[in-house]
């Protein structure tokens, strides 16, 4: 395994840009910042979330910063702030830690129906899922490739999937790489959640999904031939969550995501922060406190 250096991926990106306009994010202008966890902080990834209880509102996206776009009833796209929040109310936070060479992940979903309903199948997006998306290069967006072609340089999509609980055969995952380390728990990424109120069906309930990956800037058959991004503070790469919400509906898809784009598209800008001085990072920080009031603290 080998690791692409902050200055050379930059290299990279100015080769493919050449002289196109400057880079112009999504939503344009907003950059959202990961949280640098310092070593012995990261997040553990065990889907309760303790591990963030210190990370400031500042870095926190809330519902407020989603968009929303309704499909399936030609609803169209609408600005979230006209929501019923009581219904669905979504929100996220990016973390990175140097030494792990990881993105954390940490996502909050307040739902009043939970809709886990596929029979058979890793089709996700038919029910309500969690899907994360990257591109480790921060390239325009003519320039990115599809997701799961291997050998590509920075510009693939990186799609992971969740929806959770599992179905009776199993599957709750989808990604877009067909290799043997494209997996939950594996030498990459890792994945849990968990849950309070009603599991499934209707009846309110919050959903915490928690997430790490190793980004790979060429993905190969191969663990062994694989070139990760090296993160370093002030990089900016494209990412974006998305969530969707049925409701028991068929017809109906209501989906939020952190970006403006529509599906299988990436263009919000994360950068890398560096040290927050003003956050004490100890774990001790939430000792003393149920995980019951630590989540209620965590409702941005």
């Amino acid at each position: 395994m080998k690791k692409i250096s902050l200055l050379a991926a930059m290299l990279l990106v100015v080769g493919l840009v050449g002289g196109a306009s400057a880079h112009v994010g999504d939503p344009p202008g907003t950059v959202y910042f990961a949280f640098q966890f310092e070593d012995g902080s990261a997040p553990s990834v065990d889907g309760s979330g303790d591990d963030w209880a210190f990370v400031p509102d500042f870095y926190w996206i809330g519902a407020e910063k989603w968009n929303l776009a309704q499909r399936g009833d030609g609803g169209g796209d609408f600005d979230p702030t006209e929501a019923d929040l009581a219904t669905f109310n979504p929100s996220a936070v990016y973390g990175w830690n140097d030494t792990a060479n990881r993105v954390y992940l940490l996502v909050q979903a307040i739902d009043d129906y939970h809709e886990i309903d596929r029979v058979d199948n890793n089709w996700t997006w038919t029910d309500d899922d969690l899907e994360i998306r990257w591109s480790a290069g921060h390239f325009e967006k003519s320039e990115f490739t599809g997701g799961g072609e291997l050998n590509t340089e920075g510009t693939n999509r990186i799609e992971h999937l969740f929806a959770v609980p599992p179905i009776p055969t199993g599957e709750f995952f989808f990604g877009d790489y067909d290799v043997s380390y494209n997996v939950p728990n594996g030498p990459i990424m890792d994945f849990a959640y968990s849950f309070e109120g009603v599991e499934i069906g209707a009846g309110a309930s919050t959903y915490w999904y928690e997430y790490s990956l190793e980004i790979p800037w060429t993905w190969t058959e191969e663990l062994a031939d694989v070139t990760f991004l090296d993160l370093e503070e002030g990089y900016v790469l494209h990412a974006a969550a998305y969530l969707n919400d049925r409701d028991g509906d068929p017809d109906v898809e209501v989906f939020w995501t952190t970006g403006t784009q529509g599906n299988n598209q990436q263009q919000q800008d994360l950068q890398m922060a560096e040290i927050d001085d003003s956050v004490d990072q100890l774990p001790t920080a939430v000792e003393g406190s149920s995980w019951g009031l630590i989540k209620a603290g965590f409702t941005k």
